[in-house]
């Protein structure tokens, strides 16, 4: 009697059982025609929390998150015509498949295509916890742009400095600033323009006594 690909399979792990259930990556064999797993497994339980006879016949729609099945059916497809053209392409993505809790888990996996005698066209796949790695690279990316947002303030702060500390030309009788174009302005555009500072509008006591003579206001 001929056995098919799944007997092999399934014969193979029972001579390396011990070698097997001490193997955390996650063997798989994906049919290409129903995208539906043909083969998984034990190690699938510790990464996804189900059972291997739990996984089999079920769909990559069923395993992935919505995005990831949706960016692994693209890839799929363009590497499929890649083998269709007569090349050997490999198959490499990090998605997020769905826990037996409902949560997601960062896996990466690395597949070829196959065809065992007269067997439909398979996928050939190992797949790996990357959860950890994942978690690492968004704490650095949250780092660097971090790192870029306090150089670009201090980049504001030192352009502030330079502009404020620095001779400005300035008018003795109406109190404008010429730029380094030789433009003239407003002295509150000119510092609203060249800093973050913004203007209240008050008036003092002495220019109170001289326009208002008799109007009393507190000193400060």
């Amino acid at each position: 009697m001929k056995k098919n690909l799944r007997d092999m399979l399934n014969e193979s792990h029972q001579k390396y059982q011990e070698i097997a259930n001490n193997f955390s990556d996650v063997i798989w064999v994906l049919e290409v025609d129903t995208l539906t797993y043909y083969y998984v497994s034990p190690s699938v339980s510790e990464l996804r929390g189900f059972d291997s006879k739990e996984v089999l016949g079920k769909s990559l729609e069923e395993v992935l998150t919505p995005d990831s099945y949706a960016y692994g059916l693209k890839v799929f497809k363009q590497k499929f015509k890649e083998y269709e053209e007569g090349g050997d392409p490999k198959v490499r993505m990090e998605v997020e498949v769905v826990h037996k809790s409902g949560s997601p888990v960062w896996v990466e996996f690395n597949a070829r295509f196959f065809r065992y005698g007269d067997e439909p066209l398979m996928v050939l796949g190992i797949s790996r916890d990357i959860s950890d790695r994942k978690l690492l690279e968004k704490e650095q990316e949250k780092l660097i742009a971090e790192l870029e947002e306090a150089l670009q303030e201090k980049k504001r702060l030192l352009r502030e400095n330079r502009i404020l500390r620095g001779l400005l030309p300035i008018c003795a009788e109406c109190k404008r600033i010429r730029d380094k174009d030789g433009v003239w302005h407003d002295l509150e555009t000119y510092i609203s323009e060249h800093s973050e500072a913004t203007f209240t509008h008050t008036i003092c006591p002495r220019c109170t006594a001289k326009l208002y003579p008799g109007l009393e206001m507190p000193s400060k």
